[in-house]
């Protein structure tokens, strides 16, 4: 055996030796996530849960009143026409009818509110704690971020609906396609490469040979970039956990915890809602201990077991509150501005939807993006915009959700237009109160065509923010050589002059009926659909018929025919369905 053979076998076997080491290591830090993510997850669902059983409980209770008062009604109108009793005894009779039957209106009324939005917090549930929980995510940097959004175009582009081939296959695919999301969303890189690897899309993997000392070098630095990014993960994981305990939600919880020690459960109707309907329940039994004897002794212990004197007339105002105005301490573990469950739709708003309203607004609104300095003075701001959506509260108070013009866009901060660039919410403000708002002039249709414009620039200078200076200078040349035309135009014109049609190119992952290995002829450019963007005709081998798929679809050996379409894919997963286009 020659020196270089030698050599070179010892160099294989320290490779191997590293390569299993990376892979034991990796091994680990996939079972510290899990076990991390699975303790998060328990006190995600602990807290939700304790407060949807807390809101059943409160709920059943308002109903048992409810019921109760029904009962206690019943009687009295009954009772205040028995001639059994003195004039003065059915007066008293008569007021205590008129005062519930008068709170009975408004109880009737919160309760089928409550009813409303409760089937409304049925429906958006998944949402509303995806929300709760949102403020504690430790954000990935702009790398990792990146990394994060290549895997997650490739997979939602994969497991899209429209591709697929049969009813049951369409199932499958809106379920992996809902595990894409939801594993993006909470930054979840782990999971995103366990669904590459389940369903065979891990085309990085490399193929190593026995004794090849390059491929196994790069073996090595995929592994090696891989634990570094789930090492990422795993503190960025552990911060939310931190994050969360800290938390008054978190502290809510060790104090339930706490206390059902000591034999208090936190889903125990509250003592004074608690001692409320036991009151009412008690006035129930008098009432029918009245109407059996035809003597008012069994009312008036009942008055004096509140606490009332016997000359004075019963205030059932003091107990019906204690029962049905507790709405701020119910829900003071949402940790939020609004409780987005309780929003129902507002059937007559005093800014109808579509209408222009003029918006004014503390700075403060935007200090959750871009944190405010201790000394910074708070201003107000005046925007204009028209209204998109109206709601009211559980509070019964009209809040509405606004697009903003663009004039009003250029007022924002710097970090807030990157944040709502990002979840596609460009100029979109949420659940403004009423009373911030008035009745503004419609513009023109200049002025229309003007705010477009502004809300197109305003989107291509602050989109790309977090990718490299390279990439988004180009981009930004890109959608910024027409600046009257829109981006899918500015597009059309780059790809036709940046791509030789036609040109060779492989399918970037599993097509129907398509080998990966198998090499495609791009023929030209086939028109833009809204979800998958650009498309473009290909030949497929042995096959007369062209087919039209996603430009995303593909990847090329040519460097610069591939840096266009990643370019292409950074927009898209950015602007495809933006909200405010």
């Amino acid at each position: 055996m020659s020196d270089h053979s030698i050599e070179k076998s010892l160099k294989v076997r320290q490779q191997e030796a590293k390569l299993a080491a990376l892979e034991q290591d990796i091994k680990k830090i996939q079972a510290t996530l899990k076990s991390l993510k699975t303790r998060l997850l328990n006190t995600q669902t602990r807290i939700t849960d304790i407060q949807r059983n807390m809101m059943n409980a409160i709920f059943s209770g308002e109903q048992k009143m409810k019921a109760t008062l029904d009962r206690v009604l019943t009687l009295l109108r009954k009772l205040k026409k028995d001639k059994r009793f003195s004039k003065a005894d059915r007066k008293q009779l008569g007021y205590l009818a008129q005062t519930i039957q008068d709170d009975l209106g408004e109880i009737d009324e919160q309760l089928n509110f409550e009813a409303q939005a409760r089937a409304q917090a049925d429906s958006e549930e998944r949402a509303e704690y995806r929300h709760m929980f949102k403020e504690f995510q430790v954000a990935p940097k702009a790398e990792e971020q990146a990394d994060l959004r290549k895997l997650y175009l490739k997979l939602s582009k994969q497991f899209h609906p429209d591709k697929a081939a049969n009813a049951q296959e369409t199932v499958n695919y809106h379920e992996i396609q809902q595990q894409v999301v939801a594993a993006y969303q909470s930054h979840d890189l782990q999971t995103l490469l366990e669904l590459e690897s389940w369903y065979g899309l891990a085309t990085e993997d490399l193929a190593v040979s026995a004794g090849d000392t390059d491929a196994l070098a790069a073996k090595i630095k995929q592994l090696t970039q891989q634990l570094s990014a789930l090492k990422k993960q795993q503190t960025r994981i552990s911060k939310e956990i931190k994050a969360l305990r800290k938390s008054e939600m978190g502290q809510w919880l060790t104090e339930v915890d706490s206390l059902e020690k000591f034999g208090v459960s936190a889903t125990d109707l509250p003592p004074d809602m608690a001692f409320a309907l036991e009151g009412m329940e008690d006035l129930a039994a008098a009432l029918s201990e009245v109407d059996r004897t035809g003597k008012m002794e069994a009312l008036d212990q009942w008055n004096q077991s509140i606490g009332a004197e016997e000359e004075d007339e019963f205030d059932l105002d003091i107990a019906l509150f204690q029962m049905f105005e507790l709405e701020d301490d119910d829900n003071e573990f949402y940790n939020g501005a609004y409780d987005y469950d309780e929003f129902v739709i507002n059937p007559e708003p005093l800014f109808t939807i579509g209408s222009w309203v003029e918006i004014t607004i503390s700075s403060e609104f935007f200090d959750y993006f871009s944190p405010r300095r201790t000394n910074k003075k708070t201003t107000t701001i005046e925007l204009t915009g028209h209204v998109l959506k109206a709601f009211l509260t559980e509070q019964n108070e009209p809040v509405y959700v606004i697009l903003l013009s663009g004039y009003s866009l250029l007022q924002l901060p710097k970090k807030y237009l990157e944040e709502s660039i990002e979840i596609h919410e460009m100029g979109i403000l949420s659940y403004l109160p009423e009373s911030s708002l008035k009745k503004a002039k419609s513009p023109s249709d200049a002025q229309l065509q003007a705010a477009a414009n502004t809300f197109r620039k305003v989107w291509r200078e602050h989109a790309f923010n977090t990718y490299p200076a390279k990439v988004r200078k180009r981009l930004v040349g890109i959608l910024a050589a027409d600046p009257l035309a829109d981006d899918e135009e500015n597009w059309t014109h780059y790809l036709t002059n940046k791509l030789a049609f036609p040109f060779t190119a492989f399918p970037a992952h599993a097509i129907v009926n398509v080998v990966e290995k198998n090499q495609l002829l791009v023929q030209c450019l086939a028109g833009f659909n809204p979800q998958s963007g650009h498309l473009v005709k290909v030949k497929y081998p042995n096959k007369k018929r062209l087919q039209t798929i996603p430009l995303l679809d593909l990847k090329t050996v040519s460097p610069a025919y591939q840096e266009v379409i990643d370019d292409y894919a950074i927009w898209a997963s950015l602007a495809l369905n933006d909200r405010w286009q």
